[in-house]
């Protein structure tokens, strides 16, 4: 009998995450032995999910945007339970997105009698903030799999089944400096760039509202460095959802940029550019992963601003800088999120190899520690979910 995995992912992220999975559990249990269902998008669909809604209904972001949506929310909160019994999995892979995930995964537990194995992928950052997290997750999780190989110990303590599986990272091929003046050649060639062009790339995040809140921020700052240097040129990785809002700045800004949209071609245009601006978070990891020296920015609302300074208690945003422990990367938050520091910052990075060295120093470091083993991490994350499968029931 096939085993049977229902699958919630609500962001871009998080589907790249669930589709290796399910690429592996495949391999674990051949492609007749094992059936999915659940919610997610391109790469989970690719690895033949039939998505029961679309991916965004899940994601919101931040307390005020939460607040808003609620009503909304708890419906589908009490839908997605509804449709996980209705499935009768034997287990429930949740990845990331834990504001509603958890919620779910608490209803069914509350329900009682329920069968599955509910499993979290992406641990919730209670080094950050609120460790007494952990303890109380361990009540209704049956496992939980980890991206950093320091966050497992958080968790095993209150007797929840944790591992630390890898970074998804670490399954993308690194464009090292013997291989990058190959890739660029071919980009550019494809992209018709001019040889003079000094190519930056722009990352604005993968939320809406990211986008929304930092796009005048980056456009202002964006003419600034062009009217400084009128050879720049943008290289601009971003995702379908937001290919038009993006191709509608930067056709205002009237500065040349290439928009990339596959995900595979994005690693390629990455390898062309010298430095980088990006929102903080998993695109700013990928930068430091890719060795793109760059800055990072975040802004968010006044109240939500409030509530992480109470509650946050890392000394920096950057995921690179927590892991590694220093300020390796400049962060421009809230109130130094501007236009005018966030210009200076980047053109200091092109104007001062040093910093540019010890960037990329860090940066290979970092590389190191996101690895933690020879196996994929996607393989991993199986491996795990089939120990769970196979083990003892709770």
């Amino acid at each position: 009998m096939s085993k049977k995995i229902f699958v919630v992912a609500g962001e871009a992220s998080g589907d790249v995450l669930g589709g290796a999975l399910m690429r592996a559990l495949k391999e674990q249990y051949g492609h007749e032995g094992v059936e999915f269902a659940g919610i997610g998008g391109k790469f989970m669909q690719e690895a033949g999910l039939e998505s029961l809604i679309p991916m965004k209904e899940l994601c919101v972001m931040g307390i005020t945007e939460v607040l808003e949506h609620l009503p909304r929310l708890l419906k589908l909160i009490r839908w997605v339970a509804d449709r996980i019994e209705d499935f009768d999995p034997d287990a429930v892979v949740f990845v990331d997105l834990p504001d509603f995930n958890f919620r779910v995964a608490k209803l069914i537990k509350k329900r009682g009698g329920y069968r599955a194995k509910l499993i979290h992928y992406v641990a919730p950052t209670v080094w950050a903030w609120r460790e007494g997290r952990a303890k109380h997750i361990a009540q209704f999780l049956d496992g939980l799999m980890c991206l950093f190989p320091f966050e497992p110990e958080y968790f095993t303590k209150h007797g929840l089944k944790t591992s630390f599986v890898g970074h998804p990272l670490v399954e993308r091929h690194w464009i090292g400096e013997a291989e990058r003046s190959d890739v660029m050649k071919r980009f550019k060639e494809k992209r018709e760039v001019p040889d003079n062009a000094n190519l930056m790339g722009v990352m604005f995040g993968s939320r809406v509202s990211e986008f929304e809140m930092h796009a005048p921020i980056f456009a202002e700052a964006l003419s600034i460095m062009r009217e400084q240097d009128p050879n720049l040129q943008l290289v601009v990785p971003t995702l379908p959802h937001l290919q038009f809002e993006v191709m509608s700045l930067l056709g205002q800004l009237k500065i040349p940029a290439y928009i990339v949209i596959d995900e595979n071609e994005k690693w390629e245009a990455l390898a062309c550019v010298d430095v980088a601006m990006a929102v903080s978070g998993t695109v700013a990891l990928e930068l430091a992963y890719a060795d793109i020296p760059h800055v990072v920015a975040y802004k968010t609302s006044r109240f939500n601003w409030l509530v992480i300074k109470m509650l946050v208690k890392t000394k920096f945003a950057h995921l690179a800088n927590i892991i590694l422990q220093k300020p390796v990367v400049p962060e421009h938050l809230q109130d130094d999120c501007t236009p005018e520091k966030l210009a200076a910052g980047v053109t200091r990075l092109r104007q001062v190899p040093q910093l540019v060295a010890q960037q990329k120093k860090a940066f290979a470091a970092l590389r190191k520690k996101l690895g933690g083993s020879d196996s994929r991490p996607g393989k991993r994350a199986a491996e795990f979910v089939a120990a769970m499968l196979e083990g003892p029931n709770k």
